[in-house]
């Protein structure tokens, strides 16, 4: 019998220390190295994990304050199991793709291979339970239809998760469980925080584990693409808890660092571009209000895109992230803007907002109905105008120019008022948190009626209620003790809700 390399087995101690080849004549010999210089084989030497694990960090810097994961710096003293399971050290390997080939990055979705029916991974309980709403387009809209535009998007949506779902099917099918899990319980009878059942809160907290594990190990598109999802995933969960105020941003904002780098290859590719988008979206919403840089910035394609989330408004990104760049150097330098002679720096991209107006791209005019166009040309246009109230206050302190701001509040609020009848059945991800939230500072009465009125049809209920409409009520007490600060300045602050999401 010819020596050869044992398939699937390690070195024994004495060859991994030499750097020799370890080869075997039998399974169950010793190798032929330990044989021919009669030495005592060990042949089942410890695997050890490659790599330093990674751990959450503070950091401070233009993107704000918030948990990164970084390499750890001390010894790792147990060994990572590479069967998924849990080790001694508590590490779990989220998903090992290398059946699939290497990757075009220019084609993640065609790069993806669906998996056998006879996968021991899709044999699991929990897949059984995604895929009831994965292969049927009526199941799948029932779950999702809280966060598509309208309903042309589900099937746009339904491929990226699917594609998603066949890189990591364990990792998501755990975190679409936990997430169900918690819809169920908000909706509930009793939606305190002891009745929610400590096998969801557990479950969730080892996705949130793994997931932190997958951000720091993504090796191609189609590993960002499933951790661009289990972001979207958990940062929705943790929005729903409350008694955990803040994970969401952390989670979304962790999420974008990790994909960076595919960013580029996963929205040149229709199929998959609205699971990275929407992380984009949300973590500009809360850097518009936080005076902060938000992660990645859009750049113009060739491609016309209409996103299921952001519709029409994408184009508008790029101005928007050019926005937060100004803010927040004028929040770093002190500068506050005191007379008409001074240098306004937000002059410049107040115009560029102003001269963009929304356009439905011909070529995709029929993909939607009259009344889905209205409403995805109503969204941008009510992105441009929060914009353009966002620029008002970034130079007035509430009390100075009010005039000017309660106009924009009121056009803003009146271009509000049809989203409010969309039927409960429809899709209701209409993205309009932050337009309500910078006109109910100016409107506080009218804001907060408004935003009651949207209760019916958004995912997240009264919990967040009373945290969102507190925040405009303290704003006014400290406007009447006399403050000229910005009211963003107050963002930061606990009056604001922590669990913000666009």
């Amino acid at each position: 019998m010819s020596a050869s390399p044992s398939v699937g087995r390690l070195a024994c101690e004495q060859c991994h220390q030499l750097k020799q080849k370890c080869t075997y004549s039998s399974p169950h010999a010793s190798c032929n190295r330990c044989a021919r210089l009669g030495r005592q084989c060990e042949p089942r030497r410890t695997p050890r994990r490659m790599g330093r694990p990674p751990v959450v960090r503070s950091s401070d810097g233009r993107h704000g304050t918030f948990s990164v994961l970084v390499a750890d710096q001390r010894p790792r003293r147990h060994a990572r199991p590479r069967d998924g399971s849990h080790g001694h050290g508590g590490v779990v390997q989220v998903w090992q793709p290398a059946h699939l080939g290497q990757p075009n990055p220019e084609h993640v979705g065609s790069s993806i291979v669906p998996r056998s029916p006879n996968d021991p991974k899709l044999k699991a309980p929990r897949y059984g339970q995604v895929a009831s709403f994965l292969h049927t387009a009526e199941g799948f809209y029932a779950v999702h239809r809280f966060f598509i535009l309208s309903n042309s998007f589900s099937n746009q949506l339904r491929i990226a998760v699917r594609l998603s779902v066949e890189v990591a099917p364990l990792l998501l099918s755990d975190g679409y469980v936990a997430m169900l899990a918690i819809f169920e319980w908000v909706r509930g009878p009793s939606n305190k925080l002891h009745d929610l059942a400590p096998a969801t809160i557990s479950l969730a907290a080892r996705c949130l584990q793994r997931l932190s594990h997958a951000v720091s190990n993504i090796g191609d598109a189609r590993e960002a693409l499933a951790v661009s999802l289990m972001g979207i995933i958990m940062a929705i969960y943790n929005s729903m808890m409350y008694a955990f105020p803040g994970q969401s941003r952390s989670i979304t904002r962790a999420s974008l660092l990790g994909i960076k780098p595919w960013f580029p290859a996963l929205v040149a590719e229709s199929d998959v571009q609205c699971l990275p988008l929407s992380l984009v979206q949300m973590d500009t919403s809360e850097c518009l209000l936080r005076r902060e840089v938000p992660i990645i910035r859009m750049h113009h394609t060739d491609r016309p895109i209409v996103d299921t989330y952001t519709g029409l408004a994408l184009p508008l990104q790029p101005l928007l992230y050019d926005l937060c760049v100004v803010s927040y150097r004028c929040k770093m330098r002190g500068f506050r803007y005191a007379s008409s002679g001074q240098r306004d720096p937000y002059a410049d991209i107040e115009r560029s907002i102003r001269l963009w107006k929304p356009c439905m791209p011909p070529e995709l005019r029929d993909r939607f109905s009259e009344d889905e166009t209205t409403r995805l040309m109503g969204q941008a246009r009510l992105f441009r105008l929060a914009a353009l109230l966002i620029i008002h206050r970034l130079r007035y302190p509430l009390g100075v120019e009010d005039e000017a701001a309660q106009a924009l509040a009121d056009e803003i609020l009146d271009k509000l008022r049809p989203f409010t009848m969309v039927p409960l059945h429809e899709a209701t991800g209409l993205c309009l948190d932050l337009p309500v939230l910078v006109a109910m500072i100016e409107r506080m009465e009218e804001g907060i009626a408004m935003y009651k009125a949207f209760n019916p049809i958004r995912f997240r209920l009264e919990q967040d209620e009373k945290a969102l409409c507190d925040f405009p009520r303290f704003l006014r007490e400290e406007k009447e003790a006399g403050s000229q600060k910005l009211w963003f300045d107050a963002v930061d602050s606990t009056r604001f809700p922590a669990t913000f999401i666009a």
